[in-house]
């Protein structure tokens, strides 16, 4: 028998697993939720005693994709990027990357691509670069 509870001290312990098979995989928990588990043998005499508790903090959902920046404004070397803000994922805070490469207009065969450099990192949806 496998159980689950949000506290250890719950008497709401969940049997989520009773089977022969020694792992499970639990699933549709909440993201940067701690969970508390603990597991206990049963045959035909009966159950034993449940194991130690375990705890787990399941980690933060990925952000979904950005939407691609606009120009906003254009100067003689320098040129403002804006952004649609995503929504906030509880108490994760956002913060975002904006990368730049130079993009050869001819690529050539024997030339490496140059790595992309963060311009900006922050939690605004706009950033001017130089």
């Amino acid at each position: 028998i496998l159980e689950m509870s949000k506290k250890p001290e719950s008497k709401g312990w969940v049997m989520i697993f009773e089977g022969p098979q020694t792992s499970f995989k639990a699933r549709k928990l909440t993201e940067a939720t701690a969970y508390y588990f603990r597991v206990a043998a049963v045959n035909v005499s009966g159950t034993g005693a449940f194991s130690e508790i375990l705890s787990e903090k399941t980690s933060y959902a990925q952000p979904p994709p950005v939407e691609a920046p606009q120009v906003v404004e254009i100067g003689h070397s320098s040129c403002k990027l804006q952004w649609p803000a995503l929504n906030n994922m509880g108490q994760d805070p956002l913060i975002y990357l904006v990368q730049l490469a130079r993009v050869p207009c001819v690529p050539l065969e024997n030339e490496a691509e140059e790595e992309a450099t963060t311009v900006y990192r922050g939690a605004e949806t706009s950033c001017t670069v130089n």
